[in-house]
């Protein structure tokens, strides 16, 4: 079985754990986005996120199974941030690139760490709001609204590739 628990900050073991969660973003990521270029970006992202945790913003939860007992495989992870102080008080945390290795999905790791990471904003960052981002009518959308959200919006956004992590080439 899988352990459920936040990531450790600081220590060997810990720059394990945010190695493998960049590793796991490239496993996971857009296959529109070529590997090497995806990897810097996701090796960069994942430093910014620790930085995060570190300052009390937030932190990564992590679905870690280790048979061993000697090194921990990361199967599925999210983060959670808690938003500054919005000008109507409200204070939101939102989920970070919920994700799972591919062989173990539908096993219900991401809907026992979206509860581990609610209880976390909840109690740990104050949130009064939780905010999850998912394209429309996919399966992320789903999960989402099996756990208690409701589509509440809508955000678009553009991205400009550069030349080297073009794939349609």
């Amino acid at each position: 079985d899988a352990q459920l628990r936040p990531f450790a900050l600081d220590g060997a073991p810990a720059d394990r754990e945010w190695s493998a969660l960049a590793e796991l973003s490239v496993a996971t990521r857009d296959p529109e986005y070529a590997e090497a270029g995806y990897r810097v970006f996701a090796r960069q992202r994942v430093e910014r996120w620790r930085a995060l945790a570190r300052a009390g913003r937030g932190n990564w939860f992590g679905a870690f199974f280790d048979p061993s007992g000697a090194a921990p495989r990361l199967l599925s992870a999210l983060g959670v941030y808690a938003e500054l102080e919005r000008e109507d008080g409200e204070r939101l945390a939102r989920y970070q690139s919920v994700m799972t290795a591919a062989a173990y999905r539908r096993r219900g790791l991401c809907r026992a760490l979206i509860a581990m990471a609610a209880r976390h904003a909840k109690d740990g960052l104050q949130a009064d709001r939780l905010v999850i981002v998912a394209a429309a009518g996919e399966m992320p959308e789903q999960l989402y609204a099996s756990v208690g959200f409701a589509a509440a919006g809508l955000q678009r956004g553009v991205q400009r590739l550069g030349e080297s992590e073009r794939t349609d080439r």
